[in-house]
């Protein structure tokens, strides 16, 4: 009952939106999207706005894959190809750091869903600042999911906990996740959500460079907002918004998603 939604925190964008899209196991989901995101300020290590005086444009294309290889065990896969626009530094593109992900769940009823999630990031190639780290690295997850009907309509709520860490410099960190969404009508879901990146402080930072997007010491407050429609149940569409509400050496603004995806 815990579909995960690639929307983006790219890393940062590219990261977590995930959704309480209740589905059958033992099938498989393909999801491609479109991010975009523009910015000309970041906060930065004590949390103070600054502008950057260059205007910064992100847009990205992710593509992710599950499938449940038994009822109660799914692998997935994830990543995108970027390309950034920056007034001062030029263009680069590239493909982010992939994400290999198991997902047991170990408690199932009814209302509640409780699953233990460990994911593998895979470096794509060498650092690309703004882009990705290129860097080895894991993941650990607790996931927790519930299903609770308020008079006539029904909520899905869906919270995560986990512990990041990476091979080298990157700064460990400590996420969470929490969300809640409803069909307001019977083929459209409304679904918010907060995600939270906490860095530990403790990456071994190479140079001394302004990032908007993966500094290898951040912290982030990021809020989605995002509607999605079911066509026949097994197409869906979605669209949505996010901004980050508060970070440190990360950037501020907002953007747009777009996401299809379709279950066989």
């Amino acid at each position: 009952m815990m579909k995960k939604l690639l929307g983006f925190s790219l890393l940062l964008l590219l990261n977590t939106l995930g959704s309480a899209f209740a589905i059958e196991l033992c099938q498989a989901d393909l999801q491609v999207g479109f991010v975009d995101f523009k910015t000309n300020h970041i906060w930065n290590r004590n949390g103070k706005k600054i502008s950057t005086y260059s205007d910064f444009h992100l847009r990205a294309i992710p593509v992710y894959l599950d499938t449940y290889i038994t009822t109660i065990d799914c692998l997935s896969i994830n990543s995108a190809y970027i390309w950034i626009e920056e007034e001062l530094n030029g263009t680069s593109r590239g493909i982010a750091d992939s994400e290999l992900t198991w997902t047991h769940f170990f408690y199932l009823d009814k209302i509640n869903t409780v699953s233990f999630q460990t994911t593998a990031i895979i470096p794509s190639g060498k650092q690309i600042y703004n882009l990705r780290y290129g860097k080895w690295g894991g993941q650990f997850d607790i996931l927790y999911s519930r299903v609770q009907k308020i008079k006539c309509q029904t909520l899905f709520f869906d919270s995560i906990i986990g512990y990041r860490f990476y091979k080298g410099f990157p700064s460990d960190q400590v996420r969470g996740y929490l969300s809640c969404g409803s069909y307001v009508f019977k083929n459209i879901y409304l679904d918010g959500s907060l995600n939270f990146q906490y860095g530990l402080f403790n990456g071994k930072s190479k140079f001394n460079y302004p990032l908007y997007l993966l500094n290898p010491n951040y912290r982030l407050l990021r809020a989605d907002l995002k509607a999605a429609y079911c066509f026949y149940n097994q197409f869906y569409l979605s669209a949505g918004v996010f901004k980050h509400l508060w970070g440190q050496n990360v950037a501020t603004g907002s953007g747009y998603f777009i996401e299809g995806w379709i279950k066989y």
